[in-house]
């Protein structure tokens, strides 16, 4: 399961399929078991880290909200186009216990209400936190207003995992934890961080609709490095080279042919794993030659165990989701929010 948004973790935004991160996963990760009283033994702090990691979370049972910096809103709102497929607005429903599955930590639900980057083919999310939340009852019911965000087929076995903050008065953003890298922002800005002061022209950059908009076709292909002949994913430190597409076939066929070649430029604060996956290939309106060059996070273009990851739809189904638009491109439908999906029984 992968970390918290950490300022810690500004180059690496992600431990990789480890799922331990600084301060936020704790699969690997062993409890500081430290428990200190908070406000004359009203409230006790719980510290989780693991041992490679220099900014631990801290946990604060029975909070009614912790604010972060204001200052740290640009940051955030970059971590979360570089680490998230999707960032909602909606309504806390529950959280419980998954008993089958004890190592996955804890299932959360929440209402869908706008989405802010990415897509939803349900009007429900549920993801997998590792800590259970640890917010005073009082301030968290159903129906209490939150800003969450999840990233798809993120555990172990393949269940979203993510995170969610209180919408508070006046839009003040509530977190049940605070790491140490945001306790330092806040003595250098006080100002309680707001939903509004997020980057909306960030968010609106991410996820794949603003790739489909500049496309005039779609395909998918696996890559290896042209010297070999065996499959071999791009990692990190591999990701300004180019990749030799293999077994490419067309979704949607552009006028112009088929890339030979794929080149990934830097991903910033992109978080992708790609052992395994296949890749959408957007074809630009506009492309020519025979590499295709990818200057956005191409986390977008995941296609795992035939799934859309940035969509969360069979792959099999989104050509029938892509609506023509007038000059160009494509648009997704139908709508992000749709009645639920029935969850297969466990």
């Amino acid at each position: 399961m992968r970390a918290n948004p950490q300022k810690s973790s500004r180059t690496s935004t992600r431990a990789p399929e480890g799922r331990s991160g600084c301060g936020g996963s704790f699969r690997l990760a062993g409890r500081a078991g430290a428990l200190a009283a908070f406000i004359a033994g009203l409230l006790v702090f719980v510290t989780v880290a693991p041992g490679f990691c220099s900014d631990p979370i801290q946990y604060v049972v029975g909070t009614r909200g912790i604010t972060w910096s204001r200052g740290s809103a640009q940051w955030l709102s970059e971590w979360l186009r570089g680490n998230e497929d999707l960032v909602f607005l909606g309504r806390f429903q529950s959280w419980s216990r998954d008993s089958l599955r004890p190592s996955e930590g804890f299932r959360v639900r929440c209402k869908i209400d706008t989405v802010l980057m990415g897509y939803s083919p349900d009007s429900t999310a549920e993801f997998m936190q590792l800590e259970r939340p640890v917010f005073d009852p009082s301030v968290i019911r159903p129906g209490t207003p939150v800003l969450g965000r999840l990233a798809r087929r993120c555990t172990t076995l393949g269940a979203p995992c993510g995170g969610f903050m209180l919408i508070g008065e006046e839009g003040v953003l509530l977190s049940d934890h605070i790491s140490g890298d945001q306790l330092d922002e806040r003595q250098e800005d006080s100002r309680p961080l707001r939903l509004v002061d997020l980057a909306t022209d960030v968010l609106s950059r991410g996820g794949l609709a603003p790739v489909l908009r500049e496309s005039e076709g779609l395909a998918t292909a696996y890559l290896i490095q042209p010297s070999r002949t065996h499959l071999v994913s791009p990692s990190r430190t591999e990701s300004s080279n180019t990749w030799q597409c293999v077994d490419l076939d067309w979704m949607v066929r552009a006028r112009a042919p088929a890339p030979s070649y794929v080149q990934f430029r830097s991903l910033g604060a992109c978080y992708t794993e790609f052992q395994g996956a296949r890749f959408l290939l957007p074809i630009p309106k506009a492309f020519r030659g025979d590499t295709l060059v990818i200057e956005y996070c191409p986390r977008v273009l995941v296609v795992r165990a035939g799934e859309v990851q940035a969509l969360g739809v069979p792959l099999d189904a989104l050509p029938r989701m892509l609506v023509p638009l007038a000059g160009g491109g494509f648009a997704i439908g139908p709508a992000a929010i749709q009645t639920p999906r029935k969850r297969p029984e466990e």
